[in-house]
């Protein structure tokens, strides 16, 4: 069967021309324009014959016809790409009768959309017809080309639409659209009054009259407009987009497509396949914004999206695990940081106890107790002496506690005079510029007419035992101070810091431990010649007894150690080795004590020390030769302070002992001779307990306490208790070859001190002697910044 031909056709109501196919001879259709309804004639016009008019439709009948297309010339374009491709199917016998209902005949060809103005308005959506089923599929009749304008340039030719299929049955046919296009179709609005049939045409509208714009469907870049619900709502008004009120143009493409036969030069085609993924979609472009043609979700960036979600939820999780990470470790180091300080906290206790004075258990005491009771515990109860009485170990040393004898020499000390006189001026005054709490040792000059005097001071107090700051000012003959002469370094919390000073016509050197290592200055250059140097480093035994002492020897290249326990080491600093060693028996770590049980000699030449009740003399020298040893014949509970005077020279020795439960405090002086005696004389219990001793012009002897300086004088092989010095509130004490010195608050200025020192023997000397033979109270006198007042 041959091409269907094609007929022109004008519409009776507005004369408009519309082209129709052979198969259209006498139905039904409505005109675009005016929509008014007619009926196409049933004969064909000879050729070249003007176009047969067309015969109008009663209203009644005007509901089933077809929309017709305008003789306009239509400009091809290129089907769109992602349009599902006609599939063919077999043909039927032709049917007779015109109606596309009857299967008889082929069912009519899609005839080609007329070309519409750009000004005209696009018809109204025509909505999907149902599928009929029906027997078999029937070929469509291929439609006649569109004719062409003579100023448009020729289309190209392209297939021609697929016949529309039908349905047998409840299976969609093959070809058929998706049931979303069909939906779509479904819910686009109708015009009213128009058809169901899909072929209706009309014609123009007539002069003058207003025309009512059909709702515009746009193929591929606009969307439908919104359909009303079915249970009868008004529908959402379309969101206007950026091609309303324009003429319809197809979106810009990189590469332009040519328009599917049956397309109008604007692009519009209503006869196409409504099931398309850009329709199908069914989202209206955004107020402001151009529309957008249909993406895929690899296109749209939906794999994108997915790929940067999935990122950012790693990268978060990765973040919980670091700040879960550093917030265990912050954990660790805070509790590691804890238990530092527990640990230093529980050491610290422990080095305060070590330096606490330790006392000789009395007879029949629970064994293991070696340290002084709590204040605050009850009293316990006196044991008894056990029978037959015999002597008593002291606390670990092997040896029996000492007893001293039942009728020892005692004496006492009379009150201070109301009215006091001058009796002798100071011969060497200085102010210092510290407070005297902060001052913790005093090294007078060897030459006060021509040396410095050298003071240890605490700059900054510990906290927790830690920060303490100690310095070294030095003061000229003259008392001023030597501002950058100063030597300052940190301390470790020492009651009484181990520190020395060795000041000759050859140089003056600086000795301080801390933490027990060495470090040595010279002063005068202020130059460091060792630094943290540690005597016992290959000498574990003396290392776990802990350094008690540390003093140069006759030759400041060297230094003499003494520890806890009573070992003597000679040091050689160039050497950085130990050249000589002296451990006496019975030593206990912990007894002995920096200015308790252990001094050095005037001029450096030896040292004096007390172990276990027995005294020692060693001279600073290689070898470490002892001079002298003076047993007691027992050991003491506590040592209150031990001097020498000189290299050999006296002693002098303040202690306690304790004999079942009761204490006694006691003072021994030992004369320089080889074959002198010792003399021990029962403390006066109302001076309070003895705080250190010391040697001033080599026969006076002096005993710190509380009220001030206990004076004893070793005048030809005697020695006597002389007389009591004391300030008016409290001092600090120190002795040498020539003078007593002592340090008192500053009368006027609180925030500095006095240094003063008295010659000995005192200008009374002699008067001050009769009251002990006299068994008369010794006399009380007062020193000041003004000297010693009687």
């Amino acid at each position: 069967m041959g091409s269907p031909s094609v007929i022109e056709v004008s519409c009776p109501g507005c004369a408009a021309k519309f082209k129709a196919p052979d198969t259209m001879l006498g139905r039904k259709a409505k005109c675009t324009k005016c929509g008014k309804s007619f009926r196409v004639p049933a004969a064909l016009p000879a050729p070249g014959a003007p176009p047969v008019p067309a015969e109008p439709v009663p209203e009644a009948e005007s509901a089933e016809v077809m929309m017709a297309e305008a003789v306009d010339p239509v400009e091809a374009v290129p089907p769109p790409a992602n349009l599902p491709a006609a599939v063919p199917v077999p043909a039927v016998a032709a049917l007779p009768s015109a109606d596309p209902f009857d299967f008889s005949q082929p069912a009519p060809a899609k005839p080609a959309k007329p070309a519409r103005s750009k000004d005209q308005a696009p018809p109204a959506p025509v909505p999907a017809p149902k599928p009929v089923a029906a027997p078999e599929p029937v070929p469509a009749k291929a439609a006649a080309p569109p004719a062409v304008s003579p100023e448009a340039p020729a289309p190209a030719a392209k297939p021609k639409p697929a016949p529309e299929p039908l349905s047998l049955g409840d299976d969609p046919p093959i070809g058929a659209p998706s049931p979303r296009a069909a939906a779509v179709a479904k819910s686009a609005p109708a015009e009213e009054g128009a058809a169901d049939d899909p072929f209706a045409f009309s014609g123009p509208p007539a002069k003058g009259e207003k025309v009512e714009k059909p709702t515009k469907v746009k193929r591929r870049y606009t969307e439908d407009a919104p359909a009303k619900a079915k249970s009868g709502d008004e529908a959402t008004p379309r969101k206007k987009d950026a091609t309303d009120g324009k003429p319809d143009q197809p979106a810009p493409s990189k590469k332009s497509k040519p328009a599917p036969q049956g397309t109008s030069a604007d692009g519009y085609n209503p006869f196409t396949d409504f099931d398309s993924p850009d329709e199908a979609a069914g989202d209206a472009p955004e107020p402001g914004k151009p529309a957008r043609a249909y993406r895929g979700a690899s296109k749209s960036g939906g794999l994108f999206k997915a790929v940067l979600i999935t990122g950012v939820i790693g990268v978060c999780a990765a973040g919980l695990a670091v700040a879960a990470t550093v917030a265990y470790v912050k954990n660790l180091r805070k509790e590691a940081e804890q238990l530092r300080k527990e640990a230093e906290e529980l050491a610290k206790k422990n080095e305060k106890k070590d330096d606490e004075p330790t006392y000789v258990a009395p007879p029949g005491a629970p064994p293991g107790r070696d340290r002084l009771p709590d204040p605050k515990a009850p009293p316990e109860p006196a044991p008894k002496e056990p029978e037959p009485k015999a002597p008593v170990s002291g606390p670990g040393s092997g040896r029996p506690a000492l007893v001293l004898p039942a009728k020892l020499k005692s004496f006492t000390v009379g009150a201070l005079p109301p009215k006091l006189a001058p009796a002798d001026k100071p011969r060497v005054s200085t102010e210092l510029d510290a407070a005297l709490p902060a001052v913790k040792r005093v090294f007078p000059p060897f030459d006060p007419t021509t040396a410095d005097t050298c003071v240890l001071l605490q700059t900054r107090p510990a906290a927790d035992g830690k920060g303490e700051r100690l310095a070294l000012d030095t003061y000229g003959p003259a008392g001023n101070r030597v501002a950058d002469a100063r030597i300052e370094y940190d301390g470790d919390g020492s009651v009484a810091p181990i520190a020395d000073l060795s000041a000759s016509a050859t140089g003056v050197f600086f000795l301080y431990a801390t933490a027990g290592k060495l470090t040595v200055w010279n002063v005068v250059e202020k130059k460091k010649l060792a630094e943290a140097v540690e005597p016992y480093a290959d000498r574990p035994d003396h290392a776990r007894a802990g350094l008690a002492a540390a003093y140069f020897a006759a030759d400041p290249g060297q230094v003499v150690t003494v520890s806890t326990a009573g070992a003597v080491l000679l040091y050689d600093l160039a050497a950085r080795k130990a050249v000589a060693e002296f451990v006496p028996p019975n030593g206990v770590p912990g007894k002995v004590a920096l200015g308790q049980s252990v001094a050095v000699a005037d001029g450096h030449g030896s040292v004096a020390l007390a172990v276990a009740g027995v005294l020692y003399q060693v001279r600073s020298a290689p070898e470490l030769p002892v001079l002298r040893k003076y047993d007691l014949e027992g050991d003491v509970s506590r040592s209150f302070g031990l001097a020498v005077s000189g290299t050999p020279g006296r002693v002098l020795y303040a202690f306690e002992v304790d004999k079942a439960g009761k204490k006694e405090k006691a003072v021994l002086g030992v004369a320089v001779e080889e074959a002198a005696k010792h003399v021990i004389y029962r403390w006066p219990d109302g001076l309070g307990d003895p705080k250190g001793t010391f040697w001033a012009n080599g026969t006076g002897a002096g005993v710190a306490t509380d009220r001030g300086v206990l004076w004893f004088d070793d005048d030809e092989g005697k020695f006597l208790p002389l007389v009591l010095t004391q300030p008016a509130t409290t001092g600090l004490y120190a002795g040498d070859e020539r003078y007593f010195w002592y340090l008192i608050p500053h009368p006027t200025v609180p925030t500095r001190s006095a240094l003063r020192a008295l010659p000995l023997p005192f200008n009374d000397a002699t008067e001050y002697r009769k009251a002990f033979p006299a068994n008369q109270p010794l006399r009380a006198t007062r020193i000041s910044a003004t000297g010693l007042e009687k």
